[in-house]
């Protein structure tokens, strides 16, 4: 597609502009839209009786035979969770990394979805071309596994979108944040940077994972009874640090079935749970166990990593 300089790019946040949750933007060239992400957001206390909220997508619908694609840039349901819900309407194909489309792909299911969607499955460092878009996966270490940023190349220059990022340079998995590929965008020139900034006002800077390690293998010894590590299930470094603790001090693991299965069905963790066992039939446990998906106060780019969000609790003897 030859470059017309009075065809402008229009950028259209249809959700997750100054707000958490809801993220869908619009990438706009000619005749042509591409969407990032697709997220809900969960109610407030000004919104009884509501489950969820997922954007509005009036617009998309009205030019529906536009819209060429979705591009996710990680599975948090922030940027996925509409997906199921806005479907069914406005069909179309979806890219995402291996570990983002297994996520989807379960909720898809759920929905009886799966097999009439297309799921592009890309690798980081890949380029797709998509219309007029360009679109370059570039990796960034965020509290789910793969995650990326997107540098979005048009006959007019390349936008960059960041999706939901943090700079730790030793995340545990051997994926830092691709700063190398961001540099060099960035001396080539880049017409908009459109970046994750919650939580910025923060002073400082994100706390490696091998902190919350740290914080881990401090307390787990000194455990008597039952240990409870309460996390987000998307959080796979996380869990697999609990895992790699917990053998190296010969305790059982126990644990609800969710993202973990998807992580392990990804390949992204290095030691098996093994045989699992509901929490309700471990003998002498407290039956309250809390594994939250990524939420608001966690969903960070600064300090999410933090070993005082490690928080465990001991129980012994019989459940109330």
């Amino acid at each position: 597609m030859k470059s017309n300089p009075a065809m402008p790019i229009h950028i259209v946040p249809l959700g997750g502009l100054g707000e958490i949750g809801l993220n869908l933007m619009v990438y706009e060239y000619g005749e042509h839209l591409l969407l990032v992400d697709c997220g809900l957001t969960f109610p407030a206390s000004d919104t009884p009786g509501v489950d969820f909220i997922i954007p509005d997508i009036r617009y998309l619908l009205e030019n529906r035979e536009r819209v060429l694609a979705l591009v996710l840039t990680h599975g948090h349901e922030d940027h996925l969770g509409a997906i199921p819900y806005v479907l069914p309407d406005l069909p179309l194909p979806i890219y995402g990394t291996a570990m983002t489309l297994a996520i989807l792909g379960n909720k898809l299911r759920e929905h009886g979805l799966l097999d009439q969607t297309q799921l592009i499955r890309v690798q980081q460092r890949d380029r797709v071309q998509i219309g007029p878009f360009s679109v370059h996966f570039l990796p960034v270490t965020h509290s789910i596994v793969d995650s990326s940023a997107l540098a979005i190349t048009t006959p007019l220059g390349t936008l960059i979108h960041t999706g939901d990022f943090n700079f730790d340079h030793t995340p545990g998995d051997g994926a830092p944040t691709d700063l190398y590929r961001l540099a060099e965008y960035g001396h080539k020139g880049v017409l908009a940077l459109l970046s994750d900034s919650t939580n910025v006002v923060r002073g400082g800077s994100a706390i490696s994972e091998q902190s919350a390690r740290a914080a881990l293998a401090a307390t787990i010894p000194k455990a008597k009874g039952l240990l409870v590590v309460s996390l987000f299930a998307s959080n796979i470094r996380r869990v697999q640090n609990v895992l790699e603790l917990a053998a190296l001090y010969g305790r059982d693991v126990r644990a609800p079935r969710g993202s973990f299965v998807v992580g392990q069905g990804q390949d992204h963790f290095r030691r098996s749970f093994g045989q699992q066992t509901p929490l309700q039939h471990c003998p002498g446990v407290c039956h309250r166990c809390l594994f939250d998906p990524a939420g608001p106060d966690f969903s960070n780019p600064v300090g999410h990593s933090h070993a005082a969000h490690v928080r465990a609790f001991h129980f012994s003897g019989a459940p109330h």
